[in-house]
């Protein structure tokens, strides 16, 4: 039975969650913010599932610091107002919708079940994780285009630290860009840390307005849209994204009204997605999805991403005033082009060879 302890500060939430997590065979032990580090030291749970909405920034760094210290407790975070959760373990964090918490716990429990304790080279060589390490990537550059800087976006980033959202592409196996993109991304989270996280969220909203939303023109760069980028035919551009929505059934999550469907937030978005069912086909031994979601995958990098997306974050990051947000174009120009190179497995036969699908 998978153990967890709640951390709350909100006694309806808790008391909601838990029931559901009771239901599917969780073994639940809730407790208040300032309960948490006794009770998670004596527990040694497998999960710590924190509700960040009530609870301080200097509170959630040291309980993440005492987990980070338990290499088999993953934490997650859960932020109910962008329905999305932070999954943070001792070798890295993703981001993801929180829709179905279940199946965010069901996740968390099916990687602890295959590690053998060879730790993130393991999961990162398996198909699954490899598929998964993909899809927080995805979604940390797509939160990066859709999230208007907020005080909770300031707060996650002093709590966890920038790098620990790629903990699967760090090092060596991390190009230049990559790198630089971070140490960037980073030395500004440092930088302010003396701040305000509201003076903080103020200085980045300004300049997300300019680089991400196409306020006027001469007023930051030309908004990410593909149409816009591409050249040719805009409404073209348009249609044919929309149809690859449309043939694989999903569309824009909500909270994306004012987003035309070619905005590059989106086709992140498209793309963790994307990469979230390769994983789930992986797991469950589908080869039909396997090769479906591969190739899916593959086709909107070659096709659509990959066919505008570095020329905009040049051209907006040369226009960036925060160091986080020039480090965030210059990454995400650069993680683009590194899982545009990494090839994926469609067989479940570790006989078969190796196809590259970006």
């Amino acid at each position: 039975m998978m153990s967890i302890v709640l951390v709350s500060a909100n006694p309806l939430f808790a008391e909601v969650l838990s029931h559901t997590l009771q239901e599917a065979g969780a073994s639940i032990v809730q407790v208040t913010p300032e309960q948490a580090a006794g009770c998670i030291a004596a527990e040694q749970p497998a999960i710590v599932l924190v509700d960040e909405s009530r609870m301080e920034g200097p509170v959630l760094g040291e309980l993440l610091a005492l987990t980070r210290r338990q290499p088999e407790t993953v934490t997650i975070l859960v932020n109910l107002q962008n329905n999305d959760v932070t999954i943070v373990s001792a070798r890295r964090a993703t981001i993801g919708k929180g829709e179905d918490m279940q199946a965010v716990i069901r996740s968390v429990e099916a990687e602890r079940g295959k590690g053998t304790g060879s730790g993130a080279a393991q999961e990162a060589a398996s198909p699954a994780g490899a598929a998964r390490a993909r899809a927080g990537a995805y979604g940390f550059l797509a939160l990066l285009c859709n999230q208007r800087p907020e005080v909770s976006l300031v707060r996650r980033l002093r709590a966890v630290g920038v790098e620990g959202f790629l903990g699967l592409v760090e090092g060596e196996a991390a190009g230049e860009a990559v790198r630089q993109g971070l140490q960037q991304m980073a030395a500004f989270v440092e930088q302010t840390s003396g701040q305000s996280e509201e003076e903080v969220a103020t200085a980045l909203a300004v300049d997300w307005t300019r680089l991400f939303r196409g306020v006027q023109p001469g007023y930051g760069p030309p908004p990410p849209y593909e149409g816009l980028w591409r050249g040719g035919d805009p409404l073209g551009a348009l249609q044919a994204v929309a149809r690859v929505y449309r043939e694989q059934g999903v569309g824009p999550a909500g909270g994306s009204a004012g987003n035309r469907l070619d905005y590059l937030g989106l086709e992140l978005d498209y793309l963790r997605y994307v990469c979230e069912q390769q994983a789930l086909a992986y797991e469950q031994g589908e080869e039909v999805a396997i090769e479906r979601w591969s190739e899916a995958e593959a086709a909107f990098v070659e096709d659509h991403v990959g066919q505008w997306a570095a020329r905009y974050c040049d051209s907006a990051a040369a226009e960036a005033r925060t160091a986080f947000y020039g480090g965030a174009l210059l990454l995400m120009k650069g993680l683009l082009e590194e899982l545009a190179g990494e090839p994926a497995e469609h067989s479940l036969d570790e006989a078969d060879q190796s196809r590259r699908t970006r």
